[in-house]
C-alpha cells in the first residue's frame, strides 16, 4: 500500500474517523490494529521481524526490570550474578534486534562488495543478490525500541506491562 495511493488515503481516512469515535481506552488498540494491518498488507515478513524485535525487546525489559527490583541492599552477595545476567540479555536483545537491522540492509552490499573484490582477482561475480523485502521504517521502529531497552538497561525508564 503505497502512500501516494487512493488505498493508502481511504485507510487513513477511516483509521481516523474511527479513532475520534470510538473511546479514549480503545484508542490504542485500534492504532495497534491498524499498524498490524497496514505492515501485514506490505508482506508477512515484514511483520514477522516486526514482531520479533517487538517480542525479544518487551522480553528482555521486563527480565531486567526484575532483576533491578530485586537489586537491593539485603542481597548485595547477589548483586554482581544479577548484573551479569542483565548486562547478558541486554546484549543479548541488542544482537537479535541490530542483527534483523543488519542483515536485511546490508546484505546486498556485503555481497556486491565481496562480489568486487573476487572480481578483481577472478574476473567473475561469484555471490548472486539476494532479494530481501526491507520493511518500511525498519530502521525508526528498531531504534526506537533499542532506545526503550537501552533506557531500562540504565534504570531511567520502567518496563511496560502491557506488550
Amino acid at each position: 500500500m503505497l502512500f501516494t495511493s487512493f488505498e493508502f488515503v481511504a485507510f487513513l481516512a477511516c483509521v481516523l474517523g474511527l479513532y475520534y469515535l470510538i473511546p479514549v481506552r480503545f484508542q490504542w488498540v485500534l492504532l495497534l490494529v491498524a499498524n498490524v494491518f497496514f505492515y501485514a498488507h506490505s508482506g508477512l515478513y515484514g511483520l514477522l521481524f516486526m514482531g520479533v524485535t517487538i517480542v525479544t525487546s518487551y522480553a528482555a525489559a521486563r527480565i531486567m526490570s526484575a532483576v533491578q527490583y530485586h537489586m537491593d541492599d539485603t542481597v548485595k552477595a547477589h548483586k554482581e550474578v544479577w548484573s551479569k545476567q542483565e548486562r547478558m540479555i541486554f546484549i543479548g536483545c541488542l544482537l537479535v534486534n541490530l542483527g534483523i537491522l543488519a542483515v536485511l540492509k546490508y546484505t546486498n552490499f556485503a555481497i556486491a562488495n565481496v562480489n568486487g573484490i573476487a572480481a578483481l582477482f577472478t574476473g567473475r561475480h561469484s555471490i548472486a543478490r539476494v532479494n530481501l523485502v526491507l520493511p518500511l521504517g525498519i530502521s525508526f521502529y528498531t531504534f526506537q525500541t533499542m532506545g526503550y531497552v537501552i533506557d531500562v538497561y540504565r534504570g531511567k525508564a520502567e518496563a511496560e506491562k502491557n506488550i
